[in-house]
């Protein structure tokens, strides 16, 4: 997709000038269509001179460190070298076309480079930003991709914080091509990001790998036979064949197959016939790891270990300070299965009585369970069950039935049921249905929009519009208040296939007191490749443990969040149901014993598993009006809409405009309260105006709404409050005639009464004949 600088704003990018920039505030900012121009009329400076991008919108006086970047950097496009090999630019751009296909680049010469040696930085723009860890991902990714296509590429370019510079003519030669190709969308099935999950993969199975070596899971025989035994080594001795980059294929393949080395001493393959032969031991993501010696074991020893380890034995004589002790454990610990409820405590018990009977001192009952783990892991690591279990989720997973589902007769299904819960508008409705059927696949997705019900009144339907949306989900899990390490953990074992629904979200998310790593949760894991960072102790040192974040949820609030928090959702603001007439999901579910609207559940089961053909990759068209994060939040329900056929999209866009209208301050349903609020402070000489006096007022205006509120008890000052909260008004302590109540001071409000109600306010809302304004009234 070609992205039209006229229809919203580009992103701007982190600039500086020079190696030694170091801006008080921030740093400059260039866009992509910047950058083109740039290529056409490059600088001609010293390199330590030149213009600089990072491309990340974060650009704070820390953007060139990569903590701030890996936390709040958002990138839009992908930056490579090519430094050796000599190519042509044609040579380059074809490969680039070979790995992601046609897509929009920037290429052009480095300042280096000559006309006998060219260098060249490709520049590849992306529709949609990506965090700053799933940046290092993809950015790798596309080096192994090129690498294997041919190209040979320079790897210090994959760090989030590496400078890239911007066009620079060198001494003797430049050369230059901006595309306008479509800018390039990564969506689930894009050889880029398959590419980076395998890297992602790679990287947790040496994570398991150290993390049982340092616990005692290898011993320090086999670590010796390790490092006397380089990996490429092995793989030449066994008949593995060198690919290009760091991919050897297994001899168990004939093409294809590549088994690649992550780091230093271990390998991970993703052959499935490396599968099927057993070849090292098996992770919790289904492949096979190993080292050195597993190689060993598999082709010298047929996959005999014990055989295998006395053979290097001899020499490489065993150096343990508890021989015996280790030889206890492993023994014991083999004979016990991992997933036994039991296990682990039988095999203390057992090992203990061992240590007993051959004198060996007492060990404490947390390291004899750490060495046991340590052999598990080794031994008997599985791969991990998907998704959470039954008794976690609200209601047990359904099944496909093989039935047909038509996608815009389910979302009137869905629209139609809604409406018999719920006093909300017919477009908030069409954007919950769309929502609902999304979250049932949110992995197909790149992104997946936040829902956020929010209301300053209790009883206003808020928890009811989440009980729906999780009745209708396939998996959906409600929770009310949760520790943020349970959540983590239950967004990572879910993987994206579970909707998470969080009840009394503003006692959650951080205030002032709040909770950080909920906010983190909130904001970060709307996009997939998230994930939550902890340090965890490995034997003795401490290595970072990372845990997915993505995951469709919902959340509903009492009061407004930070913005950062509201911009990544749909903000549906609910007033109670006066009427009576709407049905109570609550009493139907008891009476039933059940879920009421499992049919439609089971109609979003069945429209996932006849797997749809949904085209991943928004048009021109689809996106218009929209930028930044507007556009990365609709584009899943965008795409939805577009497969629903029908007016189903004109139906979405209205339902997206009617929210965002409600939420604009200057537009939404608080600009008549202001307005009568204005009226109010008119009426009587400009001051300080007290929050009991302006609440008073407001409900003596008996053709306004404020005295219906609170079944006819009138709206309150707490109310008031939040509903001024989105202009910034707040109650504070305010002089009037030699007291101090809490009220609105007089600068404030003539602030917000001039910026949302326009310069002439005074008159424009004076409940007076024109001829009689007050005359002596203070000029505002």
């Amino acid at each position: 997709m070609t992205m039209q600088p006229d229809q919203h704003p580009e992103p701007e990018l982190c600039r500086g000038h020079g190696i030694n920039d170091k801006p008080g505030a921030s740093f400059n900012s260039i866009t992509v269509s910047g950058i083109r121009k740039l290529a056409a009329s490059p600088q001609r400076v010293p390199k330590d001179k030149a213009d600089w991008v990072i491309p990340s919108t974060y650009r704070g006086a820390d953007a060139r460190s990569a903590m701030p970047q890996l936390d709040k950097g958002e990138f839009y496009m992908l930056v490579v070298d090519v430094d050796d090999g000599n190519p042509s630019l044609g040579e380059v751009r074809d490969a680039v076309v070979k790995v992601l296909g046609v897509c929009q680049t920037i290429i052009y010469s480095t300042a280096s480079a000559t006309k006998e040696l060219r260098k060249w930085r490709v520049m590849i723009p992306l529709q949609t930003s990506i965090g700053g860890g799933e940046y290092e991902l993809f950015q790798q990714a596309l080096v192994e991709l090129l690498d294997v296509a041919g190209i040979d590429m320079d790897i210090s370019g994959t760090r989030v914080a590496q400078l890239s510079y911007l066009p620079n003519r060198g001494p003797d030669f430049y050369e230059h091509q901006c595309t306008d190709d479509p800018v390039l969308f990564v969506d689930p099935k894009h050889p880029l990001r398959k590419r980076a999950a395998a890297i992602r993969k790679a990287a947790q199975v040496a994570n398991e790998a150290t993390k049982a070596q340092q616990k005692g899971g290898v011993s320090n025989q086999i670590q010796r036979y390790n490092d006397d035994h380089p990996l490429e080594t092995e793989f030449e001795r066994f008949g593995y064949k060198k690919q290009r980059g760091k991919l050897w294929r297994s001899p168990n393949e004939t093409q294809g197959g590549g088994t690649s080395i992550p780091f230093q001493g271990r390998w991970v393959s993703f052959s499935g016939k490396d599968t099927d032969a057993g070849i090292g031991f098996g992770t919790k993501t289904g492949h096979r790891s190993g080292d050195a010696f597993d190689l060993l074991v598999h082709y010298e020893y047929g996959g005999d270990r014990d055989a295998a380890f006395k053979a290097i034995a001899k020499d490489y004589p065993s150096l343990s300070k508890h021989p015996e002790r280790d030889a206890i454990v492993s023994e014991v610990a083999k004979d016990h299965d991992p997933k036994g409820l039991s296990s682990l405590g039988d095999a203390v018990a057992e090992i203990e009585a061992r240590f007993k009977g051959a004198g060996i001192r007492k060990h404490k009952k947390p390291e004899i369970e750490a060495l046991v783990k340590a052999v598990w892991e080794r031994e008997f690591a599985q791969e991990e069950a998907k998704g959470l279990p039954d008794a976690v989720l609200e209601w047990p997973k359904l099944e496909p039935k093989g039935a047909e589902v038509v996608l815009p007769e389910l979302l009137d299904a869905l629209v139609d049921r809604f409406k018999s819960y719920l006093s909300l508008d017919d477009r908030i409705l069409d954007l919950l249905a769309l929502w609902v059927v999304g979250a049932g696949n949110a992995n197909l997705f790149s992104q997946y929009p936040r829902v956020l019900i929010k209301s300053p009144e209790p009883n206003s339907g808020k928890t009811t519009v989440l009980e729906l949306m999780a009745f209708t989900v396939p998996q959906a899990v409600i929770l009310d208040r949760s520790t943020s390490a349970s959540v983590i953990a239950m967004f990572d074992i879910a993987k994206g296939s579970v909707a998470f629904f969080l009840d009394e979200l503003d006692t959650w998310v951080a205030t002032k007191e709040g909770n950080d790593d909920m906010t983190g949760i909130w904001n970060s894991g709307f996009e997939r490749g998230k994930q939550s960072a902890k340090m965890e102790q490995m034997g003795n040192t401490w290595q970072p443990v990372f845990r997915s974040l993505y995951a469709p949820v919902a959340g509903a609030s009492l009061h407004d969040l930070p913005p950062a928090n509201e911009s990544r959702a749909y903000v549906v603001r609910m007033v109670p149901d006066r009427t009576g007439t709407k049905q109570n999901i609550r009493k139907e579910k008891n009476v039933l014993g059940g879920n009421p609207l499992d049919d439609l559940r089971q109609q979003v089961v069945d429209f996932w598993a006849g797997e749809p053909k949904i085209e991943l990759a928004p048009s021109t068209e689809d996106l218009d009006g929209l930028g930044g994060r507007d556009a990365d939040r609709a584009v899943p329900l965008i795409l939805l809409a577009r497969f629903a056929g029908g007016d189903w999209y004109d139906r979405l866009r209205a339902g997206m405009a009617y929210i965002q209208d409600r939420n604009d301050p200057k537009q939404g349903p608080n600009r008549e309260l202001l307005e009568d609020l204005c009226r109010v402070y008119v009426a009587d000489d400009p001051g300080h105006l007290p929050s009991s006096d302006a609440v008073s007022r407001l409900v003596d205006m008996s053709d306004r709404p404020w005295g219906d509120r609170n079944a006819g008890m009138g709206i309150t000052q707490a109310e008031l409050a939040d509903l001024l909260r989105p202009y910034d008004l707040r109650p504070k302590n305010v002089w009037v005639d030699g007291k101090s109540p809490k009220g609105y001071k007089q600068d404030e409000l003539e602030h917000v009464f001039e910026v949302y109600l326009g310069p002439n306010w005074p008159s424009a809302y004076l409940d007076v004949p024109a001829e009689d304004p007050y005359p002596d009234r203070p000029e505002l």
